[in-house]
C-alpha cells in the first residue's frame, strides 16, 4: 500500500510539472508574440517618418554632420579633460608617433 501512495504522488508531482511548464511555455509565447507586436510598430512608425525625406536629403544631412565631427575641436569629457580633435591632425599624429 505504501507503493500506490508513492506512485500516487508521483503522478500528481508529474502533472503539476507538465501543467507548470505548459503555463511557462505559453507566457513565454504571449511575451514573445506582444514584443513582435511592439517592435513591427516600431520599426513601421520609423520608416514612416524616413519616408517624407529624399534619400540625397538625408545622405546630404548625414555627411554634414559627420564633416562636422570630423574637422572640429570639441571636448569629448570637460571634467576628464578629453578634447576631441580633427582627423587630419590625429592621423598626422599617429604617422609622427609610429614614423620610424
Amino acid at each position: 500500500m505504501a507503493r500506490q501512495t508513492v506512485i500516487e504522488d508521483t503522478g500528481l508531482k508529474l502533472r503539476l510539472i507538465v501543467y507548470l511548464s505548459l503555463g511557462i511555455l505559453l507566457a513565454l509565447l504571449l511575451v514573445l508574440w506582444g514584443s513582435g507586436l511592439m517592435f513591427r510598430d516600431v520599426v513601421t512608425q520609423s520608416l514612416n517618418k524616413r519616408e517624407h525625406q529624399p534619400p540625397d536629403l538625408v545622405l546630404a544631412h548625414s555627411r554634414h554632420i559627420n564633416h562636422e565631427l570630423l574637422s572640429q575641436y570639441a571636448w569629448k569629457d570637460r571634467s576628464l579633460q578629453i578634447v576631441r580633435i580633427p582627423i587630419e591632425e590625429a592621423m598626422d599624429l599617429v604617422v609622427q608617433r609610429y614614423r620610424p
